[in-house]
Parts: structure tokens; C-alpha cells; sequence
């Protein structure tokens, strides 16, 4: 999943859409946690434990188009923007393997 971390909040910003089953989880159990592995040794990574702060509304897929570039280096349109949210995390704790 695509992420960005907002070190002057010190959250984690993820996208997301209200039609996935870890939407419906985010409302029930706002408790997370984030795995993110080391792509040259899949036996490193880090482990990032949270609490959903917020979920906010992103009609227009803004946010969305800001990870596009972060990760892909091109925007392109987004089709379920109407569905979009974003999704904030605030850590709690971490492992580092």
C-alpha cells in the first residue's frame, strides 16, 4: 500500500477507498499495524504499530496523485476518486528486524 509519512505530524498518510474490507476494519478496529520489507533482503524490515487517527474525504483523488508521483513518477486520472479517502495513522510503536 502506498504511504507517505508527514515527519512535521509524525503520522503515516495511506490512501485508500471506502469500497475495500479494510476500510469497514478502520471503523471498527482503528488499531493497525504497517510491515514495510527491505526489497534487497526480504528478511529486513520494519514493523510499525498504530492507531487510525483520522479518515478523511478525498473526492478528487488529490492525495492519491501526490503517491502517484512519489512511487511512479507520473499522474495519471483516478477513476475511483468519488471513493477515496485518506487515512491517517499515528504510530505507537515499532520492531526493526
Amino acid at each position: 500500500m502506498w504511504f507517505l509519512w508527514d515527519e512535521a505530524a509524525g503520522v503515516i498518510k495511506l490512501t485508500h477507498t471506502k469500497r475495500r474490507s479494510n476500510y469497514k476494519f478502520f471503523q471498527s478496529e482503528p488499531r493497525v499495524a504497517i510491515a514495510i520489507s527491505d526489497p534487497h533482503d526480504p528478511y529486513r524490515y520494519v514493523q510499525i504499530r498504530g492507531v487510525v487517527e483520522a479518515v478523511e474525504d478525498d473526492p478528487t483523488g488529490a492525495f492519491y496523485q501526490v503517491l502517484q508521483l512519489r512511487y511512479r513518477g507520473a499522474v495519471s486520472e483516478v477513476r475511483d476518486r468519488a471513493y477515496r479517502v485518506i487515512v491517517t495513522v499515528r504510530p505507537t510503536g515499532f520492531k526493526v528486524r
